[in-house]
């Protein structure tokens, strides 16, 4: 399970954080700039 994995203080960021916050974590986690995402499409 992905949420296992991860550190207390993320999950507990992921677990409060509204959809756009969490789409931003995700982003800052893996490095993906808006460009990147918008070249998939």
């Amino acid at each position: 399970m992905i949420l296992a994995a991860m550190n207390d203080e993320f999950s507990h960021r992921f677990e409060n954080a509204q959809p756009q916050e969490v789409l931003q974590l995700l982003n800052d986690s893996f490095g993906m700039p808006d460009d990147v995402e918008r070249h998939k499409n």
